[in-house]
């Protein structure tokens, strides 16, 4: 198992301190599963303009209708698969 963990430093604004963060292998995995969910989300719904596409023979129109409705639909799912997320680390 891949046991690692990065240290991000960034300035505090509130009271102009050095922060560091350490991000490990839990934020790793809820990222791959966020990019995850936008790759599957705006294939699909780009592979249904593609297919109304060919069948109505309007090459680009329903590839692009299908792009604009596949990422606010994918942030709409990633909204509500971690809008809990802050209370769940307790």
């Amino acid at each position: 198992m891949l046991a690692f963990s990065i240290r991000i430093k960034f300035m505090d604004k509130k009271n102009d301190k050095l922060k560091e963060v350490l991000i490990g292998k839990d934020h790793l995995q809820i990222t791959i599963r966020v990019m995850l969910i936008t790759v599957l989300i705006v294939a699909i719904f780009t592979g249904l303009g593609y297919w109304i596409d060919t069948i109505f023979e309007t090459k680009p129109l329903g590839m692009i209708i299908g792009l604009l409705i596949g990422f606010p639909t994918t942030q709409y799912v990633i909204y509500k698969k971690f809008k809990n997320f802050p209370e769940n680390l307790k």
